[in-house]
C-alpha cells in the first residue's frame, strides 16, 4: 500500500520507476521496496535486503529468465 504508515515518501512513493527497476529506502530496521512489474509493487520487510536475483517465468514462447527482488521471490514461494 503506498499510503502505509513508515513508508519513506521523498525516495519511494513519488518515485517513477519503468518496468523491471526497483528502488528502495530504509525506515529503522525495515526496508521499503518498490518494484515496478505491471504495476508498482511496495514491500516491507525486516529480514531481506535490496538484492535482486534471476527467477524463470513461464512465457507463451517458453520459459524466460528474469531478475525480481529476492523478498518478492519469497513472497510468491511461501503464499502458496
Amino acid at each position: 500500500m503506498a499510503n502505509r504508515r513508515g513508508l519513506p515518501k521523498d525516495t519511494l512513493v513519488n518515485v517513477k520507476l519503468k518496468k523491471g527497476e526497483m528502488a528502495f529506502g530504509r525506515n529503522g530496521p525495515q526496508i521499503c521496496i518498490k518494484w515496478k512489474n505491471t504495476k508498482d509493487v511496495l514491500v516491507m520487510s525486516t529480514c531481506h535486503s535490496a538484492d535482486m536475483a534471476p527467477v524463470t517465468v513461464k512465457a507463451r514462447g517458453g520459459p524466460i529468465q528474469k531478475f525480481k527482488p529476492v523478498a518478492i521471490i519469497d513472497y510468491n514461494k511461501y503464499i502458496r
